[in-house]
């Protein structure tokens, strides 16, 4: 049988990693769990993509965590780092597809084949740090 008794814990010396300017909420249980919350907030949008001109589906934000980018259109989109891109270079999203993005750059995102029966709409969930 293991030994259940309580024991003492050194204290930890060292630094947390936080992206933010708010401190961290450390919570350690009974349990070998540690908790560590930060505030956020998340935001939903939608973006039409054009088939000639790469729209900012989001812009750079440094108090991003996290987005989510869900093609509900019928045709593929093309997800690019600058508005500069090319359809060719850049990834491709299919209808009924998403991507998960952890970073704070802008994306932008281009559909060559869209017509008016074929659009290209984008559902974008973002997770912000406050």
């Amino acid at each position: 049988m293991s030994d259940i008794s309580p024991k003492t814990i050194e204290p930890f010396v060292g630094p947390i990693e936080n992206d933010s300017d708010e401190p961290l909420k450390v919570e350690i249980t009974n349990n070998p769990t540690v908790k560590v919350s930060e505030k956020r907030s998340f935001t939903t949008s939608q973006v039409f993509i054009q088939t000639t001109d790469p729209a900012a589906i989001v812009q750079a934000n440094p108090n991003r965590h996290s987005l989510v980018i869900l093609n509900t259109g019928t045709i593929t989109v093309y997800l690019m780092n600058n508005r500069f891109g090319n359809p060719s270079t850049g990834f491709p999203l299919v209808a009924g597809a998403s991507i998960t993005m952890e970073h704070q750059d802008a994306v932008f995102g281009l559909a060559p084949n869209a017509t008016g029966a074929n659009n290209a709409i984008l559902a974008i969930y973002t997770d912000n740090r406050k």
